[in-house]
Parts: structure tokens; sequence; C-alpha cells
């Protein structure tokens, strides 16, 4: 990645987070074409059969593809072809990012494509670089019997889809089962007493249906079907997958009490989104469960967010960086991690108080470079009585804009019984001292 500023930053691939997303995308292909399949990790093949006349042609569609993943920001290739084979090497081998393939041009185009587009088995591709068969057309005239005696039936397979000899099917994702329960009134009413009791009966079937499902939500949405007004969508989230009616309802309950219901309501519908398995954890009641902790702490985030707003909550995170300012980060508390993300200490002394922004001090030495005699702090002088140092705590170099100097650190014990943390900034002189924290 090369950002504004020109600066490189190489970091490893979360393959785990590439699959997710590329799921993700999958899902949202579905608003184009009935079916799609994931293809490796960096592909999708879409079956795209009976939506020519919706679209007034596949090349539409193409377009219509290739602007969306611009739209969100998807660098992408996208080809149309009869055959999954033909597109597939299309896309990644073809010399346009858009393209069309028709019945008629399958075998010409395909013919100037290079033999990986086939999608064989680099042993292949190596044995037949070494006797100059480089594209598809070289394949054209050679016997089938010769290509699969020596070469293997997996080369005339993959040519015979290609060129729409020979079937080949995609495996397509399918979405979750929606977990939504609703209920239509005899007439409008604008009783709250039985909108809210409505409303419980439906969380309740909901919750149900997610324990049949062995999975929880972390996003519910109740509408409101107003009899003068626009729908209403009432929205809660969890900080982790929930299923609890009891703890959901007073999320609910409040939000409903304070909704705008005009004149009445004809009906309600809730639905549950982003739903998630909840695993199965055996309490042990002899000592202390990590689980219901956990849960207990979820509990707790959804409570605060629910009375105070989303994004009133924080909580401090570690940060692996070895500069005391950066080495941790306030964030919003909208999720509790499940697990892992820990980072290791560095395994070295610091203080239990560290200021939000180190304090200008004096300091007086022995010498020009000897050790610390007194430190002067609001008018008042200290003499020192033990000092350990210095550590030295150079900058960050290969974070793009850190603005952090190199430091001296030293800890300090002054008369009064003290332990601070000072450092000399190197490159503001030696006469620069800062107090940065202290030992409680």
């Amino acid at each position: 990645m090369v950002l504004s500023n020109g600066a490189s930053v190489i970091e490893p691939i979360d393959d785990h987070a590439v699959r997710g997303a590329l799921r993700r995308l999958a899902f949202r292909m579905t608003r184009w074409v009935p079916l799609v399949s994931i293809d490796g990790d960096d592909g999708l093949l879409c079956d795209a059969g009976g939506c020519e006349r919706l679209y007034r042609g596949i090349d539409r569609l193409v377009r219509k593809i290739a602007g969306g993943l611009r739209a969100w920001g998807i660098a992408g290739r996208v080809a149309a072809a009869p055959t999954f084979g033909a597109a597939w090497a299309m896309a990644r081998f073809g010399a346009s990012d858009e393209a069309t393939v028709t019945g008629e041009d399958l075998s010409r185009v395909l013919a100037e494509l290079p033999l990986g587009a086939l999608r064989l088995e680099r042993e292949v591709l190596d044995a037949m670089a070494r006797v100059g068969l480089e594209r598809v057309v070289h394949l054209y005239p050679i016997p089938r019997a010769a290509i699969e005696d020596r070469y293997g039936a997996s080369v005339l397979r993959r040519l015979d889809q290609a060129l729409g000899r020979a079937m080949e099917a995609i495996e397509p994702i399918h979405a979750r089962e929606p977990v939504r329960a609703g209920i239509e009134f005899d007439g409008v009413t604008d009783r709250l007493d039985a909108i809210l009791s409505a409303a419980r009966s439906l969380l309740a079937d909901v919750c149900r249906t997610l324990r049949r499902l062995e999975s929880g939500c972390r996003h519910f949405e109740l509408g409101l079907d107003r009899s003068d007004l626009p729908p209403l969508v009432l929205t809660i989230r969890t900080a982790r997958a929930a299923r609890d009616a009891g703890h959901l309802w007073p999320l609910l309950a409040g939000k409903i009490e304070s909704a705008q219901l005009g004149f009445g309501l004809r009906g309600l519908v809730l639905r549950g989104k982003s739903r998630a398995r909840i695993a199965h954890v055996q309490s042990e009641h002899w000592r202390g469960d990590r689980g219901e902790h956990s849960a207990g702490v979820a509990k707790l985030i959804d409570t605060l967010n629910a009375r105070l707003g989303v994004g009133a909550v924080k909580e401090l995170r570690a940060r692996e960086s070895h500069v005391p300012e950066a080495a941790f980060t306030l964030d919003t508390v909208t999720t509790l991690r499940e697990s892992g993300g820990a980072i290791d200490p560095l395994g070295v002394d610091r203080p239990s108080i560290l200021y939000d922004e180190p304090r200008a001090i004096v300091v007086t030495l022995l010498g020009p470079n000897g050790p610390i005699a007194t430190v002067r702090q609001g008018g008042r002088g200290f003499r020192v009585v033990c000092v350990l140092g210095p550590e030295r705590i150079e900058p960050e170099w290969w974070r793009p804009g850190s603005e952090h100097r190199a430091r001296d650190y030293f800890k300090v014990a002054t008369e009064d019984g003290r332990v601070l943390w000072l450092f000399r900034s190197l490159a503001r002189g030696d006469d620069a001292w800062f107090l940065h924290g202290q030992w409680a």
C-alpha cells in the first residue's frame, strides 16, 4: 500500500478477513444475478442465465456490475461468456477489464489466451511449456488422444468446459434463513400497552427461533406500520450476538415508548440481522466462568449505549508500540470482541500513572553529562536520591507521519518519596526535560 505522501506500508494479509469480505461481496452480487459462487480467494462465478432481457443485453449487465464494484471502492475485472470457464479466462487473462464474449467468437477469443486461462495445474503448464505449447490455440490441432496420454484427462476436461462441450456446475451460496416475526392488528390502534404487548410477543418468537437455530443476532429492527405517517424502523444493536428476550426487551421498549406513533399502528414486524452462531459453553460453578463474565459485560455495554447513546461507551485498547503515549488508544465500544487480539507487554518497568501530555520540568545535573542532582517542578525543588537510566526510546520510523523523537528516559526517586519518570528530548537539546509519569 502506498500513501499519499509516497510512503509504503507493508502488512501481512489477513486471510480470514479476505474470505469474509469475499463472501459479503458474493451476497451483494445477488442483487444483479440469481446464483453466485465463490471461486478461490479472489473471484466470483455468477450464473446470469435469463438476465439478458432484464438488462436489455448481457453487455449492459457487465457494465452495471463493473460500475457497482467501482462505487464500492473495489478494483475488479468483469467478463461474461457462454461458459464459466471462458468467463474465468477472460476476467483473468483478457485484454479488457470489461469483456463480453458470444458463442460465435468463443473459440477464436480463447485461442489467443495463454494455457493458464484453462485453469490447469502448474506441473501440467510447465510440461507443456517445455515443448513450446504456450497458448490455447496450440492445443487445437493436436489429437485428443495424444493430449490425454501425455498430459492427462484434466486438460481435455478444462478445454471442453471452456468451449461449452462439457457441463460445468457451480455451488452457489445460500442466504441464511431470515429471522422474522410480524403481526397485523384488527384495526388501527394507538394504545401503548397493546403495542408493547405485541412487540414483546414478537421478540419472544424471534428469540425462540434463534435458539432453534443455535444462533443470535447483533442487529434487530422493529418496523412500525403507521396509519397516517410513513413506516418507522426502530433499531437496537448489541455488543455481541444475543437471543435473551429479558435482556433485549428493555432496550426495545424504551425506543417504542419514545417513538412517534401518529394516530396509531396497523401492525409490527421484527427482524433479526447480523446473525452469528452461539457456541454451547459448559458452566463450571467451582471457579469463575469467563463466558458468564463476558455475557455480563456485553449486557452492560448494550444498556449503557441504549441510555447514553451509541458512542458514549469507550475502552482502552493496547497497541503495538514502544512509544508510551502511543501504546494504547481509546476506542468506542459497540461490539465485544469474543477472543484473541491480546498484545504481549514489553516486559519492562512502566509507571502506574502516565500523563496525557508530558510536562516541562527543570533538571539540574552534577556535570555536563553527569547524574541528575535536583528536579524542580511548580517552583519547588527536590533533591534526587536515586536514578536509574537512561532508557533510549527511538521514534517509530516505520509508521508514516510519526512525530515522535528520540528520548532518554530516567526513573528518578526524590527525597519526598516520589518515584518519577523523566525523559530528555534529544531533538530539542540537552536541557529539554519532561515529566511523563510516576509510580503510585
